[in-house]
């Protein structure tokens, strides 16, 4: 009896650990799929910082590309914005890689992330988490962020906030 406890302890907590980590693909529905697609396609989108002490007003402008399979690319204006703990990491961005995801009710979410580079050596990065809104068209959105600046080990070093608002890319 006693060899059989030893063993079958472990059998167990082999497939408890197999049932919790297993993990549950996501079952696109007809309205989930509805839902995601309202956000795929090119946007052009004005970002304003909210105000920095010591730092003067900005107006930034970046297009973003959703594709349907949950990835965003973005390119700006590839300059920092003037706070110091800013620019000890670097004076240009990159362009910028992340992922976004449904909410439901005409809201996403996305993360991009984008390197901060001064003469081509990179100093950190810049991690952006947005929550968009759009409009009844779907042609236009709103959206706040939080941007966060962090060095090379990803130490946190300055945060700010921001709105925005977008307007889709149409054919001409």
């Amino acid at each position: 009896m006693f060899l059989t406890n030893v063993f079958a302890a472990p059998m167990v907590l082999c497939a408890l650990t197999a049932v919790l980590t297993a993990q549950v693909p996501f079952r696109e529905t007809p309205a989930s799929r509805n839902e995601h697609s309202k956000l795929v396609g090119s946007w052009i989108i004005t970002v304003t910082p909210d105000p920095t002490p010591g730092a003067p007003p900005i107006t930034n402008y970046v297009l973003h590309t959703y594709g349907s399979d949950g990835t965003v690319i973005s390119i700006g204006t590839s300059a920092v914005s003037p706070v110091p703990a800013i620019q000890n990491l670097g004076n240009q961005l990159s362009g910028a890689v992340g992922d976004w995801v449904p909410l439901g009710n005409r809201q996403f979410m996305e993360t991009i992330i984008a390197l901060i580079f001064k003469d081509g050596v990179p100093g950190g990065f810049q991690r952006v988490r947005v929550i968009i809104k759009l409009d009844e068209t779907l042609n236009a959105f709103t959206h706040t962020a939080v941007a966060e600046f962090l060095d090379l080990k990803g130490n946190v070093v300055f945060s700010g906030t921001s709105k925005g608002a977008g307007n889709r890319v149409t054919l001409q």
